[in-house]
């Protein structure tokens, strides 16, 4: 990507590395994807919030999950009733016990802590392999009256 150094969000406070900033640097710079607004992670506080959220948002979802007995938040996709975990590279169904278990087999969900909407640029919405996706869900979120609009964090 013709870069010297990381930019400083992707940097943590104790100067690790920030997997939720630098999964979505990757995809703005990269990709040219667009994001949208923080999640309000008030709405995420559960596993059964989570999940309904998660199902009703149709575009991809990036979030980072906090789960008991992890070491660490894990970072994956959820996008049309699909976990992307990158991580162990495995695409699973978006059910109560897969993100229940999310950050691993020896976990339990806690809760999502961080998240964005992520938008493919146009040019990749359009390739031919991509035909198949009738709605990407980005009209709900840019509609001022769209369904997921609550579950954004957005100056009204």
């Amino acid at each position: 990507m013709n870069e010297d150094q990381l930019p400083r969000a992707v940097m943590s406070a104790s100067l690790g590395i920030d997997s939720i900033e630098k999964c979505l640097w990757i995809l703005r710079k990269k990709f040219n994807f667009a994001t949208t607004s923080k999640l309000r992670v008030s709405e995420f506080q559960s596993l059964m919030l989570s999940l309904k959220a998660l199902v009703e948002i149709k575009f991809p979802m990036l979030i980072s999950v906090q789960s008991s007995q992890a070491i660490y938040k894990h970072v994956v996709v959820v996008w049309r009733n699909k976990i992307i975990d990158f991580e162990c590279m495995h695409t699973y169904p978006l059910t109560e016990e897969s993100l229940r278990q999310v950050c691993g087999v020896h976990t339990t969900f806690h809760r999502i802590v961080r998240g964005y909407g992520i938008f493919p640029s146009k040019q990749i919405r359009l390739l031919p392999e991509n035909a198949y996706v009738q709605d990407w869900g980005m009209d709900d979120f840019y509609n001022k009256d769209g369904a997921v609009r609550r579950y954004f964090m957005i100056n009204k």
